[in-house]
């Protein structure tokens, strides 16, 4: 991918599949309106185990820090295998998540 993506607002709803077809992985969905505190965040994911709904994980920033917690709230599976997750994180940080790391124990 050499160029940035290009993303038509006129004819976008926000329904995410943009995020799973985007040949570098680089568009998010970001909307401030779950809640008082919270935004809603779709990042495309490729890893396996997919993280449930309702599980709490780390919310990462572009260099792979910890920021915060979120709370995942779907996750979509499309045909080319990508998958979706949305998560709600703390509105202040919405446009710094960008990734997420299970809080689960590796067995």
């Amino acid at each position: 991918m050499n160029d940035l993506p290009e993303i038509d607002f006129e004819l976008c709803n926000g329904c995410g599949v943009s995020v799973s077809k985007c040949p570098g992985l680089a568009i998010s969905v970001v909307a401030q309106t779950l809640s008082e505190r919270e935004a809603l965040v779709k990042i495309p994911y490729e890893f396996l185990p997919l993280p449930e709904k309702g599980e709490v994980v780390d919310a990462l920033d572009r260099k792979g820090e910890t920021v915060s917690e979120a709370r995942v709230v779907d996750t979509l599976r499309f045909k080319d295998k990508t998958c979706v997750i949305s998560i709600g994180v703390p509105k202040e940080l919405s446009m710094d998540v960008r990734n997420i790391r299970a809080r689960r124990e590796q067995i």
